[in-house]
Order: C-alpha cells, then sequence, then structure tokens
C-alpha cells in the first residue's frame, strides 16, 4: 500500500536547502569512485567517452552530462527513467509493460513509438543495445553515465538521430579490490550486490566480476489482488570482465553481461474522456474504455493512488550481451576493433480495462504490447592517430546485423492464453537489417588555441520485414518488403581557447534515422522514407575560482525534415501507419555547473530549455478518432480533414528540466557522516499533437545520510521521493477497434520508499 504522507512539507525542506542551492544536472563534479571521500577545495577532473576516446569533460566541445558511479549510489538512481530524471535534457518513458522504451533527448520525440528504434542510441561501452525493451542495465559498480545531447550519427550511427547515452562500466583493477553491499527497504525491498576486481596474473591479465539479486513490491495499490505495483519479483544480474595486457603497445577486453528481470504489470489507469465531442449520436450510449460519451481526455491526466490491474499482468526481459575489444599502438597510429553480440528477450501481458469494472473478467481486454525477441552482432574496426602528426584523423569501418521481432495481440486472456475463441488483432512484424558504414574524421590545430574537425559517416542499410496480421479472427494476412535506405551524415566542429579556463565551440552537424515499413495491403502506405535533422549548437566552457567551480552553457537549433509520424491507414481495421509527414524544429539551452564551496561541501545544478515544435501547416490526420470535428478539439481543419498542429509543443517533450545535488561532508572523531540531497523538476509532457492532455510537471527529492565509519563501512539511510509525489510518468491515446473512439492511459511511477544500506569495500 502507498505509505502516508510525510509530516515534513516540501516548503520546509526547499525553506532549508534552497537557500544553498540554484538546481540543476547532476552532470560534473565526479568523486572519487569507491572511497567517498570529501569533496577537495579543487573539482575532481571527469573524464569522459563520448568522441570514443578518453577526454576530460571541460575539454570535449560538446554538451554533455556525466553521473559518476557515486551519484548513482547516493543520488538513488537505479534506473534509466532515474538517470532521466536528474539529467536535464533527457527524458524517458515507457509503454504498455516495458516494450518501448523511449528516450527523449532535447525535444526530438518520435511521433512513431511503436517503431524499432528510437530517436537516442543507447550504448554499453560505447556497444550498441538494440533492444528497445532491454534499454534498462543494473546500474551497480558502473564507472558513470554520459549522456551526449544533440545528433551523434556521425560517431554512433543512425540510431543516434538526438543523442546518445553511454553506459560506462568499471574497468579490472591492478589491486585486489571488494565490495558488498545489502540494503533493505519499505515494501519488501531487499537487495544484495557484490563486486571483486584485481589481477590474475600480475601485470597481464585482470578481471572484476558483479553480481546483484534484486526484490521489491513496489509502492502502488492494486485493489483487483490487494497487491502493490511498481516494482518486481526479481532482478538477477551478472557480469564479467577479463583484461589482457600482454606487452604495452597492446590491450584486449572480454566483457559479459546478463540480466534477468521478472517485473510487475504496468500500472495504468484510464481517465475519463471529457472533450472531443460525441461517440455517438445517441448520447444515452456510454461506449469504450473512455468512460463516456466522448472521445478523449482533455487536461492533466490523474495519477491515481489506486489501480485496477488483473493479477495476471506481467513483464519478463532477458539480456544476454557481450563484446571483445582491443588497442594496438602501431608507430604513429593505433588500431582498435570491438566485436559485440547481444541476445534479447521480452515478454508481457498488460490489463487493458484498468478502472472499476463491472465487466466479467472472462472478457477483460488484455495486450501483448510489441513484445519480442532481439539478436544483433557488430563488428568495428578503425584506425585512429591523436598528437602524434601535424593533425589528429580517424579512419573506420562498421558492420551490424539485427534481426528483431515485435508482437502486438489484444483481446481476452483466454484468447491470449490459446484457451478460447479468437484475437480482436494479432499482428507479428519482424525486421531483418545489415548495415554498412564508413566513417572518418580529420581534426587539425590551426593556432595553439584555436582547433578544426570534421566527421563524416557514409551509411548504408539493407532492410527486410516481414509480417502477419489478422483481424476478428479472420485468416492472416502476410507480408515480405525489402529496401535500401543509405544516407550521409556529419558534424563540423571549431573550438578555440579563449583563455586556459575558457573554452568557446560550435558545431554543425546531420543526423538520420532510416526509414521503414507498415503493415498494410495498401502499397502506397507500405514503407515510408528516412527522417534527417541539421543542429547548429555553441556553447563555452569554463573553470573559475582556482578550478573551485565548472560552469558549461551550450545553445541549439535543430531543423527536423521528413518526420515519421503515424496516420490512420486507408485499410479498414488496420493499425495506424507511419508516414513522412512534414517538419518540426527545436530551439533551446543547457546550463551545467558543479561548486566545491568548501573542502566539505560539493554543489551541482543545471537546467535544460527546449522548445521542440511542429512547424506550421503540420496536420495531426489522426485526431480525427479524438475529435468528432476539429472545432471539438479546439482547433482548425487541415487539408486532409485532421487537426492543423503547427506551433504545438511535440509530445513526450519536456520545455524545462531542472536538477541539483548538495553534498555535505561532517568529519568526527569516529567517522566521516555525510549528507545528500538530489531535486530534480520536469515540466508537463503533452501526450498528443494535439497538446490537449498532459502528463503534469513534477518535483522530485531523494535524500540520503551516511557515515563512513573507515575506509572500508559505510552505512546509510534515504528515501527516494521524499515527498511521496504521485506523478504520471509516461502516457498513451490508445484507439479501440471500432471508429470514433480512443481512451487514455497514464502509466504510474512509485511513491516514497525509505531504506537503508551496508557498503563493505576492501
Amino acid at each position: 500500500m502507498r505509505k502516508s504522507k510525510t509530516l515534513l512539507s516540501q516548503t520546509a525542506l526547499c525553506a532549508a536547502f534552497c537557500s544553498q542551492l540554484v538546481f540543476v544536472s547532476g552532470a560534473t563534479a565526479q568523486q572519487s569512485a569507491d572511497a567517498g571521500v570529501a569533496a577537495a577545495s579543487e573539482l575532481e577532473m571527469i573524464v569522459v567517452t563520448a568522441r570514443k576516446r578518453e577526454e576530460s569533460l571541460q575539454d570535449v566541445p560538446l554538451s554533455i552530462s556525466v553521473l559518476s558511479g557515486q551519484d548513482l549510489e547516493r543520488g538513488g538512481i537505479e534506473s534509466l527513467e532515474d538517470v532521466a530524471n536528474f539529467t536535464p535534457g533527457l527524458t524517458f518513458q515507457e509503454f504498455n509493460g516495458g516494450g518501448l522504451g523511449t528516450p527523449v533527448i532535447r525535444g526530438l520525440s518520435q511521433t512513431d513509438i511503436a517503431s524499432f528504434d528510437s530517436n537516442v542510441g543507447v550504448f554499453l561501452d560505447g556497444v550498441f543495445i538494440s533492444a528497445r525493451a532491454n534499454l534498462d542495465v543494473s546500474l551497480f559498480d558502473l564507472e558513470r553515465v554520459e549522456v551526449t545531447r544533440g545528433p551523434q550519427s556521425a560517431l554512433y550511427g543512425n540510431n543516434s538521430f538526438s543523442g546518445a547515452i553511454n553506459y560506462v562500466t568499471k574497468k579490472p583493477t591492478d589491486e585486489l579490490t571488494a565490495r558488498l553491499t545489502g540494503t533493505v527497504g519499505t515494501d519488501e525491498r531487499y537487495e544484495i550486490d557484490g563486486a571483486i576486481s584485481g589481477p590474475i596474473v600480475d601485470g597481464v591479465l585482470a578481471g572484476r566480476l558483479t553480481a546483484g539479486y534484486r526484490t521489491f513490491d513496489g509502492t502502488i495499490d492494486n485493489a483487483l489482488d490487494d497487491e502493490n505495483l511498481g516494482g518486481y519479483d526479481d532482478r538477477t544480474m551478472v557480469s564479467g570482465t577479463l583484461e589482457f595486457t600482454p606487452i604495452d603497445s597492446f590491450s584486449a577486453t572480454l566483457f559479459g553481461y546478463f540480466s534477468d528481470e521478472n517485473l510487475d504489470g504496468s500500472a495504468g489507469f484510464i481517465n475519463t474522456n471529457n472533450c472531443g465531442g460525441p461517440n455517438s449520436e445517441n448520447s444515452d450510449i456510454i461506449t469504450g474504455r473512455g468512460g463516456s460519451i466522448f472521445r478523449f481526455f482533455c487536461g492533466e491526466l490523474e495519477a491515481a493512488e489506486t489501480v485496477f490491474v488483473g493479477p495476471e499482468a506481467f513483464s519478463e526481459r532477458t539480456s544476454r550481451f557481450g563484446y571483445f575489444s582491443f588497442a594496438w599502438d602501431v608507430d604513429f597510429m593505433t588500431v582498435k576493433g570491438t566485436t559485440s553480440y547481444g541476445n534479447y528477450s521480452a515478454d508481457a501481458l498488460s490489463d487493458q480495462q484498468l478502472n472499476p469494472t463491472t465487466l466479467d473478467p472472462t472478457v477483460r481486454r488484455f495486450l501483448r504490447p510489441f513484445i519480442g525477441d532481439a539478436e544483433d552482432f557488430s563488428q568495428e574496426i578503425r584506425l585512429e592517430s591523436y598528437d602524434t602528426l601535424a593533425f589528429d584523423w580517424v579512419l573506420g569501418g562498421y558492420f551490424i546485423s539485427r534481426s528483431l521481432e515485435e508482437n502486438f495481440q489484444t483481446g481476452t486472456l483466454a484468447a491470449l492464453q490459446g484457451l478460447d475463441g479468437p484475437l480482436v488483432l494479432d499482428r507479428l512484424q519482424q525486421l531483418d537489417s545489415d548495415a554498412f558504414a564508413v566513417f572518418g574524421m580529420i581534426g587539425y590545430s590551426v593556432t595553439d588555441r584555436f582547433n578544426v574537425s570534421g566527421e563524416v559517416r557514409y551509411t548504408i542499410d539493407d532492410q527486410t520485414f516481414s509480417s502477419s496480421q489478422s483481424f476478428q479472427g479472420f485468416p492472416a494476412v502476410t507480408d515480405r518488403q525489402e529496401d535500401t535506405f543509405r544516407f550521409i551524415t556529419f558534424r563540423v566542429t571549431g573550438d578555440y581557447a579563449v583563455t586556459d579556463d575558457v573554452l568557446a565551440y560550435a558545431t554543425i552537424a546531420r543526423g538520420a534515422r532510416s526509414g521503414g515499413f507498415n503493415v498494410s495491403s495498401d502499397p502506397s502506405e507500405a514503407s515510408f522514407g528516412e527522417e534527417t535533422n541539421l543542429a547548429y549548437e555553441g556553447g563555452v566552457k569554463t573553470v573559475w575560482a582556482d578550478g573551485r567551480i565548472n560552469l558549461n552553457v551550450a545553445g541549439f537549433y535543430i531543423d527536423w525534415s521528413d518526420v515519421q509520424i503515424p496516420v490512420p491507414s486507408s485499410v479498414p481495421g488496420n493499425a495506424n501507419v507511419t508516414q513522412n509527414f512534414g517538419d518540426a524544429s527545436a530551439v533551446g539551452f543547457e546550463i551545467d555547473a558543479s561548486w566545491a564551496v568548501t573542502e566539505n561541501t560539493t554543489l551541482r545544478v543545471g537546467y535544460a530549455f527546449s522548445d521542440a515544435t511542429f512547424d506550421d501547416g503540420i496536420e495531426d490526420v489522426t485526431a480525427s478518432r479524438r475529435c468528432a470535428t476539429p472545432a471539438d478539439c479546439f482547433g482548425e481543419t487541415g487539408p486532409n480533414g485532421g487537426v492543423l498542429v503547427g506551433g504545438n509543443q511535440l509530445p513526450r517533450s519536456a520545455k524545462h528540466q531542472f536538477a541539483g545535488s548538495l553534498t555535505q561532508y561532517y568529519p568526527t572523531d569516529i567517522g566521516e557522516f555525510y549528507f545528500r540531497t538530489d531535486v530534480s523538476y520536469q515540466s508537463a509532457r503533452f501526450s498528443t499533437p494535439l497538446n490537449l492532455q498532459d502528463d503534469g510537471d513534477r518535483t522530485l527529492v531523494n535524500v540520503r545520510l551516511g557515515v563512513e565509519l573507515n575506509e572500508y563501512v559505510d552505512i546509510a539511510v534515504w528515501s527516494n521521493n521524499l515527498f511521496d509525489k504521485d506523478y504520471v510518468n509516461s502516457s498513451i491515446n490508445e484507439p479501440e477497434f471500432f471508429p470514433s473512439s480512443t481512451f487514455s492511459t497514464g502509466f504510474i511511477s512509485n511513491g516514497r520508499t525509505i531504506g537503508g544500506t551496508v557498503s563493505l569495500r576492501y
């Protein structure tokens, strides 16, 4: 059950801390990774690999946020959703059982959320994770999480259309180290995690092994079985790394990762339709799960304290991932190679009734939401040279072969279990893709302070798409299509060191995302083309007060062309199809700052503003399902009968975000006490291009109070979502399978949790 509200008001906490905070991103000032020592009077240098080489964050001419391993631990950050909450410029949502993980950077949110790919590439040690259902990895024992804003297609490929997220693992150590962490918390939270690292053959072979097991009931009251939702029966993870350095000029790494998760079903609640015009001319008829005669819901989606989800709902995910990489220094260059393999599976069942109902359980509608298996194999070879010639250069080749599956089914529970009756809709899609790319970079120091560089990538993406779809028990319609997409992406950068402590830079970059296919018997809507953007960014990175303050500012403008947008299919009974249907743009800025206030006090703050909108003349042609007439949705009629949405905010994009942390250390005779508070704010995100319903803004607070008794023992108590904020983290407006009706589901995140953690280190 949801715990009672804290007696401490949010206003009181802000009075205590807001005078010391100007909130920002947990994106700077990396603490020493495991020791947790007090902040020095000078900020430590943060090393990032956002450009696939180790560099100081302050020297990279890109807008990057970093959460260190200590930030993840002491900030209560346990998932990609948490990473997004405390990283301005990044949002993350999951829909219907987590099959459609959707990160958004700088507001460039994809409107075709059922696509095989998202607009943001997610990587582990620079290796692409291809399954959208499996984007979360264990954050225990990570070195850091890097979020690079702006298109990274020239460096990472077409899946980094608006940015990239890179999980960076900790490497094996030359000396034996070990860590064991246990946690007990409210709502049956139990966690045990451990890591051990050290030499196997001195100076030649080192290894690292990490493992964890977690269980958690969740905090959301489910009235249908008196059990909580929002948690998981178990999450099991194990990873291992071997690092081989037989000679100084050669190193090789072998990494493996396995995770298995058995999660609760999505905690959703349907809001009663109150706008959009009537479903029926007969006002006495209430149709559909919208709960009224109206077609749509206008306003802020409700975060219900109690939900009504069938106990049969569940979500399961398994990830198997590994890579082998090497680096070999040869005269004036380094040869690097990475070979990776990933195998992912996901299954889920979502209850679609969700609200109090008199319907017999045997006719409740359930959904298997875009869930399936994924497999990939990739190979990259690159030759690179830095600081050895008159100019820097990189030349490489990349290949990735992927097989992705999406299974979408809806019907009664018995039908989904294959026991009785036909499915309402049964659709299976598979995408097989072989993508080849060649890429290069050249950089030149015009003077000691002025550098220019250019990156370019040429991609050929051969795709084969097969599908099978049946509706209301009719025989399945099958289809198979093939196409090849070719595109060039690039980035041009200039940076100038105004002083030793001030770096100014400007970039122009082109991002691209491949086209794809639809399930449709109409040849005119069977496929769609690639979409592109052209992004302009300028910024400064500065160091002040003898290294005690870092202040970074970036501004951007992005022109997005040929946006892939779902539109109604011309085929009766068919779901929406994706087409290239107009343009959009985004303009905004980000601020990241860190301040070592004293030897024992560190403040970090960050803010992101992104105004991402549809261009004038863009039309929401799916609005006919939500609006009896455009006037019923307060809009003007477009040339295709839809609602004009030019100037409206892109769905699932947040215009304002900020986050901040304050860490305070108190040395005593018995040990070093510490206190950390993390605060994040995110403005409301609209569910659809109509901008008539949103998930509301939210402010979240995490706190942690602990003591390091010595270098071996750390004891802490903590609370995540301290003020028990009820909020909708993701939402979806879904069509009924008959004309002129939709229903709006908000998926709810956990409330306050409280617990204690003991960490033992060696």
